[in-house]
């Protein structure tokens, strides 16, 4: 849930800049002072992205881009929690149903082959959404602009 309101804040800020800068400008040149606070700069989710990208870095950085890529990495299952996977954990139909009535025997942990297949697949989507998140047009960085 931070993550996701994470990004919406950054997004949204992001889409804010032009028009408090613009009017920023109107009231300065009405001879009013201005005072802007900032409540996040994006510092953390743009050196994650320069690290990210081995410190090669050609445009400026969406921190809600980050921020999701960010999500996925940290969150995406991508191995088994602790203790293994079980049999009754799959979801393992046969055409009468679950494998509640198999023999112990069946229900013995996932062997090492299958799970490797599982976690290599759950990599691949994992790497593919942050493929496209990385593609994903969104606005820089609120100081950036």
């Amino acid at each position: 849930w931070g993550a996701h309101q994470r990004f919406f804040r950054q997004l949204i800020l992001s889409y804010k800049v032009d028009f408090v800068v613009k009017k920023a400008l109107q009231y300065i040149d009405e001879g009013h002072a201005v005072v802007i606070g900032l409540q996040s700069t994006g510092e953390a989710a743009q050196t994650k992205a320069i690290d990210r990208k081995g410190g090669r870095v050609e445009e400026f950085i969406s921190t809600s881009r980050e921020t999701l890529i960010s999500f996925l990495q940290s969150n995406w299952p991508t191995a088994p929690e602790e203790g293994g996977l079980d049999a009754d954990d799959q979801d393992d139909s046969t055409e009468g149903g679950k494998l509640d009535s198999a023999p112990t025997s069946v229900r013995k942990k996932i062997d090492a082959v299958t799970l490797a297949k599982n976690i290599e697949q759950c990599l691949e989507m994992r790497n593919n959404l942050i493929e496209e998140a990385d593609s994903l047009k969104l606005p820089v960085s609120a100081l950036d602009d």
